[in-house]
């Protein structure tokens, strides 16, 4: 669920790949599927989008990322839960 939310919320690395055409754009498709489970795929006729998470670590992200990919994540599952905005952060600092 981490990686969904890292990439509903703008926290990933996106490549497009042109490929001669729909059928390849389509097999392309299917290969990166196989080799990433979690990748976000697209396909725009001959046109490859691959969406992959970023690593929400603070060694990889450094300290202002992290934190504010960490705010954002948090705000999309409380919207998604339906918990006053805040719960979450409060919550996560209590148990850490």
């Amino acid at each position: 669920m981490r990686k969904w939310i890292l990439c509903e919320v703008g926290w990933f690395d996106e490549k497009e790949i042109d490929c001669a055409n729909e059928k390849h754009a389509k097999a392309l498709q299917t290969f990166i599927r196989t080799e990433d489970d979690y990748a976000r795929i697209f396909r725009r006729g001959s046109l490859v989008i691959i969406r992959k998470a970023k690593s929400q670590s603070l060694a990889a992200m450094g300290k202002k990322d992290f934190e504010a990919s960490k705010r954002d994540c948090l705000d999309l599952l409380e919207s998604m839960v339906n918990v006053p905005k805040g719960t979450l952060m409060r919550e996560a600092g209590q148990s850490a």
